[in-house]
Parts: structure tokens; sequence; C-alpha cells
């Protein structure tokens, strides 16, 4: 039992969780550059009030990732390119990325239309 314990301590520390909070921002990056190549083959232009729901959805997502690195206590020396790095990739994905500016929308539209009992 106190294996147990020991190891689940050890998986919810700091820089595992940490470690691999980034690595989920990476592979979502990545992913979201694999999906970038495939397209339905037609063309469309956002209209202002897409483009006010990406802006903030970037305020949000720059929040929650930034929080994360000044919470955490691992990796104290790295917390400015961490810091760097999830900025650089929700500015990535917020504003050019086609699928996940889809996903953006997508998750607004299931909101507005939800039928409320």
């Amino acid at each position: 039992m106190a294996e147990i314990i020991n190891l689940i301590k050890f998986l919810l520390a700091d820089r595992i969780v940490f470690l691999i909070f980034e690595i989920l921002i990476l592979i979502i990056l990545i992913y979201s550059r694999f999906r970038e190549g495939r397209h339905a083959g037609f063309i469309i232009t956002r209209g202002p009030e897409s483009w006010n729901n990406f802006i903030i959805a970037y305020g949000v997502i720059s929040v929650i990732l930034n929080q994360v690195v000044i919470a955490s206590s691992a990796f104290t020396q790295y917390k400015i390119i961490f810091i760097l790095f999830n900025l650089l990739s929700a500015l990535y994905l917020c504003f050019f990325s086609s699928w996940f500016r889809n996903k953006i929308i997508g998750i607004i539209s299931k909101s507005k239309n939800k039928e409320e009992s």
C-alpha cells in the first residue's frame, strides 16, 4: 500500500504534471499542423464576430496556460521559456490554425444553441 501511495505522490508531483501538460500542448500543436494540410477545398472568410471570439479564446487560453507555469514549482529557471512557448502556441492555435479556430467556433456555437431546461 505504501508503494502505491508513493507512486501516486510521484505521478502527481509538479514536475511530472507540468511536463505532461507541456507535452500535451506540443502534441496539440503537432496535430494542428498535421490537420492544417487537410481541407475540404472551400475557403471561409471569418467575420468580425468570429474574430472577436478568437481574441477572447486567445486571452482565456493564454491566462490558463501561463497560470499553470506560474503556479508550478517545477523548472523555475526556465519559466520564461515555457511562458513564451505557451503564448506562441496559443497565438498560433487561435489565429493561424484553421482546425483549432473551427473547434473554437464549434464550441461557441454549441454553447449558444444549447437549450436550457
